[in-house]
Order: structure tokens, then C-alpha cells, then sequence
């Protein structure tokens, strides 16, 4: 059963591949049994006689069969299981924050109320597109207000560096709109 050494290496790299028949796979198994292993295919001497040993590899038969095939289909269903686990992790995540996020602004607004029609309306639920308006009319007359402070802050710059009162007078009635 000599074989030459890249025979050998041919089929450990086809045993790798998961490409060979059983009957390489039990050459395999008898040249890593045998004494005669060169020391570069040492490391697989520990692998070749482990499979060796399974009850489903009988070394002393030499039936042919298919090379071993990777079912992809099981690695594709484990696939979706775990991308549709993670999805449903994903959603799960943001619901809750929505939710919490809520619940905060609620509470936020806990004891709101408004005057419709001469009745008070507490509900959250109904008041809440209100309040949302409100508070955005609100951010926007904010904006405006900072904005024209800023224009303020910087008129009065400009008229504090000008030094003849004439021309001070004259920037000052132009700004006014005079």
C-alpha cells in the first residue's frame, strides 16, 4: 500500500474539500495507520486516525459512493433562522423604545389638560396632536426671537464703533426703516 507522497497530499486535500469517495477515505485512514507517515503529514496523523476509529468508517470495506456533498440547504436554513431571530431582535428594540418614549412623554405631560367647547379634555391621546403643535409653534417663535437678538446684538455693534454722530444718527434712522 505505498502510495507516493503526492497521491496522498492530492486526497488529503479532496478529504478537505469534502470531495472524496469512501474508498479514499479509507486508503486515508490505512496510510495514517500505517508507521511509514513523513513527518510533513504528521499533523494529520491524530485527524485520519480519529475518523478512523467512528463506527460509520469501516476500514475494511471499500464501497464507492458519492463525494460528500455540504448541504446548503440546512446552512441556509439556519441562515434565515438566525437573520429573522435578529430582525425580530431589531424590531422588538425599536418598539420597545417607541413605546417607552412614549410612556416618558406621558408622564411629561401627566395632569395636561385642554378647554374645548367649554370641556376639559385630559386624554392624552386627543390632546397630544395639540400639544405637539403648540410645541412647535413655540420652538419656531423661539428661533425668531434668538434670531432677531442676534441681529439686535450686532446693529448695536456696528453703532457703537461708529464714532461721527452724524453718520451714527444717519445708520441709526436707516435701520429703523425712517
Amino acid at each position: 500500500m505505498k502510495m507516493k507522497m503526492e497521491e496522498i497530499k492530492i486526497l488529503i486535500e479532496k478529504f478537505l474539500d469534502g470531495e472524496t469517495t469512501l474508498a479514499e477515505e479509507t486508503t486515508l485512514y490505512r496510510f495514517f495507520q500505517s508507521g511509514q507517515v513523513p513527518s510533513e503529514l504528521r499533523p494529520y496523523r491524530m485527524m485520519f486516525n480519529d475518523y478512523a476509529e467512528l463506527p460509520s468508517c469501516n476500514t475494511n470495506r471499500d464501497v464507492k459512493r458519492e463525494p460528500r456533498r455540504i448541504d446548503y440547504r440546512h446552512r441556509n436554513h439556519w441562515l434565515r433562522i438566525v437573520v429573522a431571530a435578529s430582525l425580530l431582535l431589531l424590531m422588538g428594540t425599536f418598539v420597545g423604545f417607541y413605546l417607552h418614549r412614549e410612556q416618558m412623554v406621558a408622564q411629561t405631560y401627566a395632569g395636561s389638560y385642554m378647554i374645548v367647547d367649554g370641556k376639559r379634555i385630559d386624554n392624552w391621546q386627543k390632546i397630544k396632536p395639540k400639544v405637539k403643535a403648540t410645541l412647535k409653534e413655540a420652538d419656531k417663535i423661539e428661533r425668531k426671537v434668538e434670531s432677531e437678538y442676534v441681529i439686535n446684538e450686532a446693529e448695536g455693534e456696528v453703532l457703537e464703533n461708529i464714532t461721527d454722530p452724524q453718520q451714527r444718527a444717519e445708520l441709526e434712522n436707516l435701520l429703523k426703516g425712517v
